[in-house]
């Protein structure tokens, strides 16, 4: 996958997912009936991904395998399982994916990360220099 350096065009990918998740955070809050700070779990999400993420680019870059971006986004599908559980269990659950809520709003997740990736590349090229992140 190419990754264009720009850090204004990173800026905007990720600023896209701190809001979407954000928004995720405030829906999850009203689910669970929790004190949760919607904009807490929006950073912790985002701050997953960006992590997970960057482990995920490095790995294919030190594989040097040049696969489609059907096969690159199949491959984040566990990893996002696992981003959801945490964040799930760090701020909503006592334990890592044991409920069945917990698995639906798991699988909810990884749909809106993906939406999210969407818009967040687009907003990426929109601005100067692009990226292409997961």
């Amino acid at each position: 996958m190419p990754f264009g350096g720009e850090p204004v065009g990173f800026g905007a990918f990720v600023l896209v997912k701190f809001a979407g998740y954000t928004a995720a955070g405030h829906l999850l809050r009203k689910a669970y009936d929790s004190p949760a700070n919607a904009w807490k779990v929006g950073a912790v999400r985002t701050a997953i991904g960006v992590a997970a993420g960057s482990a995920y680019f490095a790995a294919w870059l030190h594989l040097k395998i040049d696969v489609s971006p059907a096969v690159w986004f199949l491959g984040l599908c566990p990893i996002r399982v696992l981003e959801w559980g945490l964040l799930l269990r760090i701020f909503f659950e006592p334990r890592l994916l044991r409920t069945a809520r917990s698995w639906e709003y798991t699988v909810y997740g990884i749909v809106w990360s993906f939406m999210l990736d969407a818009i967040g590349v687009a907003a990426a090229f929109v601005v100067p220099g692009g990226v292409w992140v997961c």
